[in-house]
């Protein structure tokens, strides 16, 4: 399980944004891309807004003390331990898997004949 941390910004701060030919380098142009420049506001908020709408989620806020809220993995999760193998093994999908893969090859075989039936066994002209 791992851990992010990230800080976010609680207001739009200018970011700079190089549109310029020398991509940054020695750029001072602190103007805004939309009037010339090479800067842009970035909208943190939005950002963190827009990305717990994908995941379906709420990210969970650290308060000024740097205590991280409690959630439904303490105690549960230790940050760096690796996945234990208690999923699906590769035999037991194999297993799983056969009765769809078997039918699959039915349903191929299946219309081959439906194609060769109506498609090539009415005009027997391509085999002289």
């Amino acid at each position: 399980m791992g851990l992010a941390i990230s800080l976010v910004s609680a207001v739009p701060e200018k970011v700079w944004y190089h549109k310029c030919p020398n991509k940054g380098k020695n750029c001072i142009n602190t103007r805004l891309t939309d009037s010339g420049g090479c800067c842009i506001w970035y909208n943190e908020p939005q950002y963190l807004a827009d990305i717990e709408d994908h995941l379906n989620v709420t990210i969970q806020i650290v308060e000024p003390d740097m205590k991280v809220p409690m959630n439904e993995f303490d105690g549960k999760v230790t940050y760096g331990e690796k996945r234990r193998n208690l999923g699906i093994s590769y035999e037991s999908h194999v297993a799983q898997m056969a009765p769809t893969v078997k039918e699959l090859a039915a349903l191929e075989q299946k219309s081959q004949q439906f194609f060769l039936k109506t498609h090539l066994l009415k005009d027997l002209s391509w085999m002289r």
